[in-house]
C-alpha cells in the first residue's frame, strides 16, 4: 500500500508523458503540412499568372556578392520563386536560352542599376527583353522594378531617361525596405 502512491504517480507522469509526445508529433505535422502548404500557393501564386517564377532578378556580376546575393535569399526567405543566374544556371546550359527563359516566365523582372550595370551590355539586353515585355503586354502592366544600388537618380537619368523617371527602391535604404517595396510592387504587401 505504501508503494500505491509511487506507482500512480509513475503512471500519470507516463501518460502525461505519451500525451506531450503526442502534442508535439502533431505539431511537427502542423509545421510541414504549413510549410507544404505555403510552397504550394507561391507555385500556384506564379503558375496562376502562366510564370514559372515571381522574378528574374536582372545585374551586373560586380553587384552580386554585395547586394544581389542577399537579395535574392531575403526575397526567397519572403515566399516569392526567384530566378537567379547563380541558382538556375549549371553546367552545360545554353546561357542565352536560360536568360530567355527566365525572363519569359518570370512575372517581373527586378534590375539592379549600378554603375557596372550600365557598363555591361548582358545586363542591358535582359533590361530590353523586360521593357519589350512591359510594351507588348496590356495598358499599364508593370514589369520592370527598378532597385538602384549605389547611384543617385540624377546619375539614372544620364543613363537611361526611361529609367530616371520610375519609381525605384534604393539599396541605401536597407534589405529590409528593398525586399518590401518590391514585394508592395508586385502587390503583396498591404
Amino acid at each position: 500500500a505504501g508503494n500505491l502512491p509511487n506507482v500512480l504517480s509513475a503512471e500519470v507522469e507516463g501518460s502525461i508523458n505519451a500525451g506531450l509526445a503526442k502534442i508535439m508529433r502533431e505539431l511537427r505535422i502542423k509545421r510541414y503540412e504549413t510549410a507544404l502548404d505555403e510552397q504550394r500557393t507561391r507555385t500556384t501564386y506564379s503558375a496562376g499568372l502562366g510564370k514559372q517564377w515571381d522574378a528574374f532578378i536582372s545585374h551586373a556580376s560586380e553587384d552580386k556578392k554585395d547586394f544581389v546575393q542577399p537579395l535574392a535569399a531575403d526575397l526567397r526567405k519572403s515566399g516569392l520563386s526567384i530566378w537567379f543566374a547563380e541558382t538556375a544556371l549549371t553546367i552545360g546550359d545554353s546561357l542565352r536560352a536560360k536568360i530567355d527563359e527566365g525572363l519569359a516566365q518570370s512575372r517581373f523582372g527586378i534590375v539592379v542599376l549600378s554603375h557596372h550595370f550600365f557598363a555591361k551590355k548582358w545586363p542591358q539586353h535582359e533590361l530590353d527583353g523586360l521593357f519589350a515585355r512591359e510594351i507588348a503586354g496590356a495598358p499599364g502592366l508593370k514589369v520592370v522594378l527598378p532597385v538602384w544600388h549605389n547611384i543617385s537618380a540624377e546619375e539614372v537619368a544620364q543613363y537611361s531617361p526611361l529609367l530616371g523617371g520610375r519609381l525605384a527602391a534604393r539599396s541605401s535604404e536597407g534589405m529590409d525596405a528593398v525586399v518590401k517595396q518590391i514585394r508592395g510592387a508586385m502587390g503583396l504587401e498591404t
